[in-house]
């Protein structure tokens, strides 16, 4: 999942230049990650006693952590969300295993479907987002232009004979 983030620090960084895109529209870095975990308790341990991470802000089922000065780039949040990764993984097993496929072997190619089609799917995506010189911007306007009200003509009714 992917979120575009204004920022007042990225003022201070060029934007990329490819494809085309103008400068004040353009990516000029990454804000955080977030991981959606099932559980969060060993990340966040590998994260604070392994990384040099520390909790800063804890939300609901959401923990951030920041290294550093916690400026954008630094910063990894941690979604808690139990049965977000695993539904898809659980089918492949049982679904697999009907036809004889152990277990480890089922969920393993699960979780390598789940992952290998997600992934190019969100970049093609991006790929041809880029190409086609859109930016976020255009996107906005598209919006307005759709939840703008306009008076649709009314067909001409033709002369009764």
């Amino acid at each position: 999942m992917g979120e575009l983030v204004a920022h007042p620090a990225a003022a201070a960084h060029a934007g990329w230049s490819g494809a085309g895109v103008p400068a004040e529209h353009a990516i000029r870095g990454l804000h955080s990650v977030t991981l959606w975990l099932d559980a969060n308790e060993l990340t966040g341990q590998l994260l604070t006693n392994t990384l040099g991470f520390r909790l800063v802000r804890e939300q609901g089922s959401i923990f951030r952590y920041a290294t550093g000065d916690g400026e954008p780039g630094t910063i990894v949040d941690l979604r808690q969300a139990p049965g977000f990764f695993g539904v898809f993984e659980t089918f492949g097993k049982y679904g697999l295993g009907i036809y004889g496929v152990p277990p480890d072997t089922a969920v393993t190619w699960a979780i390598g479907f789940h992952f290998l089609s997600y992934v190019p799917i969100t970049m093609i995506g991006a790929w041809y987002f880029v190409r086609a010189g859109l930016s976020m911007h255009d996107l906005g306007g598209a919006e307005r232009a759709a939840t703008e009200e306009h008076e649709i003509p009314s067909p001409a009714t033709p002369p009764i004979a």
